[in-house]
């Protein structure tokens, strides 16, 4: 257990969670969540720096921001760089004051605060896990915020925003429980693990959130979480999971790891696990090739100073990487090694008691029939 969560603190840095609105989010969330083969593949929009260098530089050479629009654009920009600090001041220094000076519907206002809150709460989270433990105040601030803007729209990012707070909240424990453990400190109970009350499928739709809206694609935590979403009947696609994870941190077993209720991970394996690490390669090296073609068609125009936020031409001549068919189809079957041994008892004991039963019935039918013949025998 300790060096279980020794490890998953040394990756909070890695973690990645994202809740960020932009002007792409819109468009984003009208396409819908891609398949788990697609997340698997790396198969969803990502782009290159340049892209979001481009945009700063379009908004900020304007004479005057657009409200509330080219702010959010701006800081997500910035945060997307890595540029916390830029994105955390844009908001907390230029957009609230113009907030407060500007009068709108109560509903106008509603979208905006929303906005806000889930914006500069994920700035402040991903600020805090940069910074170890000295970013434990701003992870604090960053939850508090996002906490608020699910307060205020709980339906918002495919429900993303509550899987964010119970991730955070789950390192906060974390870390507090490696602290106890480090300085040997048995004073007082540690509380109890944060418990999750969304369902297995809302936590899956979630994750996948924030992978293809965020930056939680690379990190090994979330794709752990997601493995545990699978139940038996999914127990391939929990392997292909593993398989990503593993790719990420050779050094990360992911079928030991402690998760949270209710997505602890069955000892099970799978049938075919040869097959199902080839298509996972196929995948891999289908999504490799779609993102590749893709962010050099993006490089190649944006160098002669196209962009897609100005140029409404701007893919035309693009030509996507199709899919792959995955032609054999892999048995979802399980392999649960509990439930084989218990399979090969029962056949045992039904073995042993039909051979008993057919010896009981050759014995009966062998003295039945010396019991006639001696009846047949004439008597002297």
């Amino acid at each position: 257990m300790r060096g279980i969560f020794c490890l998953l603190v040394g990756m909070i840095g890695a973690l990645g969670v994202s809740c960020l609105w932009d002007s792409d989010t819109v468009a984003a969330e009208l396409k819908g969540m891609p398949e788990l083969q697609d997340v698997i593949a790396g198969r969803f929009e990502r782009n290159p720096a340049l892209y979001y260098e481009m945009r700063i530089a379009r908004i900020k050479g304007k004479k005057e921001f657009s409200f509330p629009d080219d702010y959010f654009d701006v800081a997500v920009a910035l945060d997307r760089l890595g540029r916390d600090d830029e994105a955390i001041s844009l908001i907390e220094n230029r957009l609230d004051p113009v907030m407060g000076r500007v009068l709108m519907k109560e509903e106008g206002y509603k979208d905006v605060s929303y906005r806000r809150a889930a914006n500069l709460g994920t700035f402040y989270i991903h600020r805090g896990l940069k910074n170890g433990e000295a970013g434990l105040a701003d992870l604090k601030k960053g939850l508090e915020l996002i906490e608020r803007a699910v307060e205020i729209n709980p339906d918002a990012h495919f429900g993303r925003e509550k899987v964010q707070v119970a991730l955070v909240k789950d390192l906060l424990w974390q870390r507090a429980f490696q602290k106890q453990l480090d300085e040997n400190d048995e004073s007082h109970r540690l509380a109890e693990r944060p418990k999750l009350t969304m369902t297995k499928k809302e936590i899956r739709e979630g994750l996948i959130g924030l992978m293809v809206l965020g930056a939680a694609w690379e990190s090994p935590m979330v794709w752990q979480w997601l493995a545990g979403t699978y139940d038996y009947e999914n127990s391939h696609a929990a392997a292909m999971i593993g398989n990503r994870i593993y790719e990420l941190d050779k050094k990360f077993s992911w079928m030991k790891a402690e998760l949270p209720d209710p997505l602890q991970l069955s000892n099970y394996g799978i049938r075919d696990s040869e097959r199902t690490d080839a298509i996972y390669e196929e995948l891999q090296s289908n999504g490799e090739e779609w993102r590749k073609n893709r962010e050099d068609f993006m490089l190649k125009r944006m160098k002669r100073g196209f962009h897609p936020d100005v140029n409404k031409d701007f893919w035309e001549g693009y030509v996507e990487v199709p899919q792959i068919e995955i032609k054999e189809t892999v048995p979802f079957g399980t392999y649960d090694p509990e439930v084989q041994f218990t399979n090969f008892i029962k056949l045992v004991v039904g073995s042993c008691v039909g051979v008993f039963a057919i010896v009981i019935g050759v014995i009966l039918f062998l003295r039945k029939k010396i019991v006639l013949d001696a009846e047949r025998v004439p008597k002297v």
